[in-house]
């Protein structure tokens, strides 16, 4: 177990070294030289929350509270969570990535039971509910039937007229988590 454990360290520590003072990571796209997507950003936020967590290692969970607080201050500003975002945390898409969002909202959930800041489950929910009305629902095409689109407009460029499985369980996740800490049950 303490080879896996170091070898897991080694790497998040290689992670570290790809940000910035700004909290955000290079080399974390699907394509060379672009921004990357929420979800991809919101992978790499969820494993250095979880491993710090798990570790005990506090710079892991303050890299992945202050990246998510730049997230959350966008999305108060904003409403809304575009798909990706450059080093700046700022962003031009006309598109959200949907499945980025249900992750980020795990992650914010997850920071509230850490931490007990409440703008963390308040915006969790807002964007859980937000989450809700972009599910399919009363489709006649029952393989959709409940799914999250990869993007909202759907043509948006993460996974472009698709619902990735993913995306709905990332989505099931973070309504069960937010379900339990609004019961006190975790």
């Amino acid at each position: 177990m303490k080879k896996i454990q170091k070898a897991a360290i080694k790497n998040l520590n290689w992670a570290l070294k790809q940000s910035n003072k700004n909290f955000w990571f290079y080399n974390n796209s699907f394509k060379a030289k672009k921004s990357p997507l929420l979800h991809c950003i919101s992978y790499t936020l969820r494993g250095f929350l979880e491993a710090g967590i798990i570790l005990e290692n506090k710079t892991f969970i303050h890299v992945a509270l202050n990246a998510s607080l730049k997230l959350l201050n966008y999305y108060e500003k904003n409403k809304i969570l575009p798909a990706r975002f450059n080093s700046n945390w700022e962003s031009y898409d006309f598109y959200s990535c949907l499945t980025g969002n249900v992750q980020l909202s795990i992650i914010w959930l997850k920071l509230y039971q850490l931490c007990k800041e409440k703008r963390f489950l308040i915006n969790a929910i807002k964007l859980n509910n937000y989450l809700k009305l972009k599910q399919v629902l009363n489709s006649r095409n029952i393989n959709i039937e409940g799914a999250i689109k990869g993007s909202d407009p759907i043509w948006g460029w993460y996974n472009p007229f698709g619902y990735p499985s993913w995306a709905t369980k990332f989505f099931c996740d973070a309504l069960m988590l937010e379900d339990l800490i609004l019961l006190n049950r975790i």
